[in-house]
């Protein structure tokens, strides 16, 4: 009776240890991947602190992971599923180098992930001033700096910077990645010239209008701005003005309600990037104010 007693006591003592230890080895196995790296300027290889480091997985948009570089421009990664991720590395001041070209990493199960390297540079900068046509600065007036061959929507970070003049009508557009940029001028909506020159001589209104770098109203004619690691570029210019109409109608056949109310109409000038567009409702006369080229 004793034997059978310890043989059923033995037995029911191994059913309860082994699926602990089968629960432990599991967790091991699931254990995240570490990385540990550092960040550095290029060329001199000085180590950049503060710098924030993302890591986002190509297969799975949940799976994000972040660190920051410590005063020796290392950093340390813990927990990281197994997959595809890109590097990404952000610190003002700083644009990540190899011409905007992404970091790919890629990490497998139990396999010992090597220290991971990631160079920056120090981005550049476009200052300047805008002014009207009478040498005096202009305020609110947007100004974009777009990289040469880059689209706007689909630009890459730092490829393209845009802000606003202040009161003395100064610009500053900052963390630029080193390259030539178009830059562009865009007054309000609608703002009309005052005491100058040209609106003496015009019976049609006169209107501030997009101007690109160094002073043209065609995009195909402005002048790029080099811009190296690190430097501050200045450049100032004024913006350029255009004789403006006014269209009038109106449009009917569209219902007060339902799924076409609220429809646009489009005026379009051949040739030209912008369009203006005005909204319609039914019966509603619509009016618009187009520039055209000098």
């Amino acid at each position: 009776m004793r034997r059978s007693s310890v043989k059923n006591l033995l037995l029911v003592l191994s059913f309860l240890f082994v699926p602990a230890f089968a629960i432990q080895t599991a967790s091991q196995a699931t254990t995240g991947i570490s990385i540990e790296g550092k960040v550095l300027e290029d060329r001199v290889a000085q180590p950049i602190r503060k710098a924030n480091v993302q890591l986002s997985s190509r297969d799975n948009q949940a799976n994000q992971y972040s660190g920051t570089t410590d005063a020796e421009g290392r950093f340390k990664i813990e927990d990281i599923k197994p997959g595809r991720y890109v590097i990404a590395v952000d610190r003002p001041g700083f644009v990540q180098s190899s011409s905007g070209k992404r970091s790919f990493l890629v990490l497998q199960p139990n396999q010992v992930a090597p220290d991971v390297v990631v160079y920056m540079q120090p981005a550049g900068v476009i200052t300047g001033k805008i002014v009207d046509l009478d040498g005096d600065p202009m305020s609110n007036v947007g100004v974009t700096a777009l990289r040469v061959g880059a689209a706007l929507r689909a630009a890459r970070p730092h490829d393209s910077g845009s802000t606003s003049t202040n009161d003395l009508g100064e610009f500053r557009i900052p963390d630029l990645r080193a390259g030539h940029y178009t830059v562009m001028a865009s007054p309000p909506q609608g703002l009309r010239v005052l005491h100058s020159e040209e609106k003496k001589n015009r019976k049609e209104d006169v209107i501030y209008t997009t101007t690109y770098y160094p002073g043209t109203l065609e995009k195909e004619q402005a002048v790029a701005v080099e811009v190296q690691p690190g430097d501050e570029v200045p450049i100032n210019f004024g913006v350029l003005s255009s004789p403006a109409y006014r269209v009038a109608g109106s449009v009917s056949g569209i219902p007060q309600r339902g799924p076409h109310s609220g429809n646009h109409i489009v005026l379009e000038r051949t040739g030209r990037d912008a369009t203006s567009a005005t909204r319609a409702r039914r019966k509603i006369r619509f009016s618009e104010r187009v520039t055209r080229l000098l």
